[in-house]
């Protein structure tokens, strides 16, 4: 679950915190949530590690001496603010669009597999276009009929992010795919050279039908939410 901590708050588990002042915003994105605390201005501490002969009474029940060597990956962002803050009345800061898009790479890296032999070049375009830049795939799994056997179904599960407009700058992707307006998941967005047979709205847990969709422009989802899709493709 990804917290945003902001000047005198302690949040135990985050992907990204910050400190601001009216100029400058500096963000921390990390690859895995740790804990992450700014107790007086101008700080911004992080738990790299917990290592205790007893239970502290924070959460473990025992004690922690078993500690393994793991690789972490910081990234350190420092942003402009724009002079007019749209969310200083808001309770809730937002991170940057940018921020956003560089702790996706942090969290989701890419894999990238090696073969020995030559294999043909070929392509299958998903989408017809790329998706918006506020919204994230979080998933896209196909549903087995059985334990062993595979449906023709999948659950597309997205994700719109919130950010705000007065930090930073926008992204590259965005001249290409402008954030959604407000309410669409996927304006003008449709599978590309797969036949799509039925298309419905489902709970988050894909158990429960909510309501049939005629196409993915039918979806509707407001900032900082999640949909899941049941999409059942045709032969």
């Amino acid at each position: 679950m990804e917290r945003i901590g902001i000047e005198g708050n302690y949040f135990p588990l985050t992907t990204q915190a910050f400190i601001q002042d009216p100029r400058r915003r500096l963000s921390l994105l990390v690859a895995h949530a740790q804990g992450a605390a700014a107790w007086q201005p101008g700080w911004l501490e992080v738990m790299l590690d917990r290592r205790t002969l007893y239970d502290d009474s924070r959460g473990m029940g025992e004690g922690v001496v078993d500690n393994k060597k793991t690789n972490m990956k910081y990234w350190l962002l420092l942003e402009e603010q724009s002079s007019e803050n749209e969310d200083a009345a808001d309770t809730l800061q937002r991170p940057s669009l940018f921020a956003q898009h560089l702790s996706n790479e942090l969290i989701y890296p890419a894999n990238v597999f090696v073969s020995e032999r030559n294999l043909p070049q070929t392509s299958l375009s998903l989408m017809n276009q790329p998706l918006p830049c506020d919204v994230h795939l979080v998933n896209l799994r196909t549903l087995s009929d059985t334990a062993l056997f595979p449906s023709k179904s999948a659950l597309f599960i997205a994700q719109r992010q919130g950010f705000s407009c007065s930090v930073g700058t926008s992204v590259r992707e965005c001249a290409v795919a402008p954030p959604s307006p407000t309410g669409v998941v996927l304006p003008r967005t449709s599978f590309a050279q797969l036949e799509v047979a039925m298309l419905d709205h489902v709970t988050l847990t894909g158990l429960k039908s909510v309501k049939r969709l005629e196409s993915l422009e039918s979806a509707e989802l407001e900032p900082m939410g999640l949909i899941t899709l049941n999409v059942t493709f045709g032969s």
